[in-house]
């Protein structure tokens, strides 16, 4: 009498086609010599021209096809399979011995998953490593979703799926000979929710006889899947929420909301007045009105100002959506300017934040706004930050958002600790909106030393990233060189009055003695 298993049944499919016999043969040990006790290894020959044998020992079947492809090969091995569970493995991956154990451990704590993932390790052909890739986890089904309408995760030998998956949703598409997986991915994932073993326990490998570096077209079918998932998933129902922060911003605060609220992609407004003490909170609440029953909208009231920081946070930490937008509310944006920023967020797949350019418009400082708003938009240009800008929110979360401590140079900050983590953003140089600065020249002398104060904070923390920029022995200044830039700073005054005098002249060239500009 024979004692059956108490352990499911787990069957590996290898779909095989000319594959190197090395990489074959290290791809079949390593499902063979899993920790797991109860497993059928199934190879399906996909009309190779090399000889592929079972004298491995490990009691595999072999199935010979007709060149169908991938997705071919593993419905063959989806229609023999007799296990409770389908794991992929592909011909030139390698199993580390207990990632079948420890998925179904984690099957067993979680008996409501269906689909099941791990990180992995990408190495070279010879098997050497090169990193380790940290998959995304998800805490929802939307969260899951949202991810695979902007790009693909996994890889297929990774993951373990329960056989009643396909006959929910149907086996892999055989009009894809490439890329088959992501396809799948979307009819997985409007049915079931995904789970990850957050450990490396497999290799990637990856070669120059590779499919996917062989893949003809790989971006124009990889749109094509995208569009069917979008369109599968119901993309629309994935929206914005805008978080506006601002601090004496009566001026301009109503059209940047105004502005925000014309995008239909936006259902969520939270609106941080921090510490104002102007007309600001009575300007937001006058808004209220007409915000219209498609939006959430929130206004919180810090009496004092908490700082750039931890105001912003508290916005950003309140949203309902995976998509932020960012605003600061002294800036008024151009119309349509939410459509530009996810238009390019769609463009790359990989980007997760986009900020648009502004242009700077002072009001309270004379003669100076001039010089002041065209050193500052330059400027702009090519720094990166919050003031408007969209996020996955994913992003953030990976790197626990703003630094809360800082009044400002908060962003400055988050963006080096985003740059470490590997996280894609891009700087348009589009302008999508206008800055009303309405500081007086003396406040924003002011303000920029506030903001030497926080770019030492970020120095401190990130001093290998900005190497070069700032040497502390350099920074020294003393008596004789302030002298100096007093007296450029004189002469620089001097010729702005000589040109402002000149351009107020009637006749330059005449005798007339009111417009005598030599002096007494």
């Amino acid at each position: 009498m024979v004692e059956e298993n108490p352990l499911p049944l787990i069957s590996v499919i290898i779909p095989v086609y000319n594959q190197k016999l090395e990489y074959l043969n290290q791809a079949i040990q390593s499902a063979g010599r899993q920790t797991y006790g109860n497993i059928e290894i199934i190879v399906i020959d996909d009309k190779s021209d090399i000889p592929i044998s079972n004298e491995n020992n490990f009691g595999m079947t072999i199935i010979r096809e007709t060149n169908g492809g991938v997705s071919a090969a593993l419905n063959t091995g989806i229609k023999n399979m007799k296990g409770e569970w389908f794991a992929w493995l592909s011909s030139d991956d390698v199993w580390y011995p207990e990632k079948l154990e420890k998925q179904m451990k984690f099957i067993r704590e979680h008996p409501e998953a269906k689909v099941v993932y791990t990180d992995w390790e990408y190495v070279d052909d010879t098997g050497k490593h090169i990193r380790y890739e940290v998959e995304p986890s998800f805490k929802t089904i939307e969260e899951l979703q949202f991810h695979l309408c902007h790009r693909f995760f996994g890889c297929g030998s990774s993951i373990l799926i329960h056989r009643s998956c396909f006959e929910k949703v149907g086996m892999f598409n055989e009009n894809y000979r490439g890329l088959e997986d992501y396809e799948m991915w979307f009819r997985l994932s409007k049915e079931f929710m995904f789970y990850k073993v957050p450990e490396v326990l497999m290799k990637y490998r990856t070669h120059i006889n590779a499919l996917r570096i062989n893949f003809p077209n790989y971006s124009g079918i990889f749109n094509e899947i995208r569009t069917f998932g979008r369109d599968l998933l119901n993309y629309s129902k994935f929206k914005i929420s805008v978080v506006i922060l601002g601090k004496n911003v009566q001026d301009t605060v109503e059209k940047c909301i105004q502005r925000a609220k014309e995008s239909n992609m936006v259902d969520e407004i939270i609106v941080v007045n921090d510490g104002s003490t102007d007309k600001t909170q009575q300007k937001v609440e006058q808004v209220l009105p007409f915000i219209g029953k498609q939006f959430t909208f929130e206004l919180i009231r810090n009496k004092n100002s908490l700082g750039r920081g931890k105001a912003r946070s508290m916005g950003i930490k309140r949203t309902k959506n995976p998509l932020i937008l960012c605003i600061d509310g002294d800036i008024i944006p151009e119309s349509g300017f939410i459509n530009r920023l996810t238009r390019i967020m769609d463009e790359d797949p990989f980007l997760d934040i986009v900020a648009g350019s502004l242009k700077w418009k002072s009001i309270n400082m004379g003669m100076w706004g001039e010089y002041y708003d065209f050193h500052i938009t330059q400027t702009a240009k090519r720094q990166i930050g919050t003031a408007l800008t969209l996020f996955k929110k994913s992003a953030l979360e990976r790197v626990n958002y703003l630094d809360e401590t800082m009044t400002s140079g908060e962003d400055s900050e988050m963006f080096f600790r985003l740059q470490k983590a590997g996280i894609k953003f891009v700087k348009i140089s589009d302008i999508l909106g206008t800055h009303i600065e309405n500081r007086t020249l003396f406040e924003m002398l002011q303000r920029h030393y506030q903001y030497g104060i926080d770019r030492y904070k970020i120095f401190s923390k990130h001093k290998d990233d900005m190497k070069g920029q700032y040497n502390p022995e350099e920074l020294r200044i003393n008596p004789p060189e302030i002298l100096q830039l007093m007296q450029n700073l004189l002469g620089t005054i001097g010729t702005l009055g000589f040109r402002d005098a000149a351009n107020n002249s009637h006749n330059l060239n005449g005798n007339d003695e009111k417009q005598n500009i030599g002096g007494r």
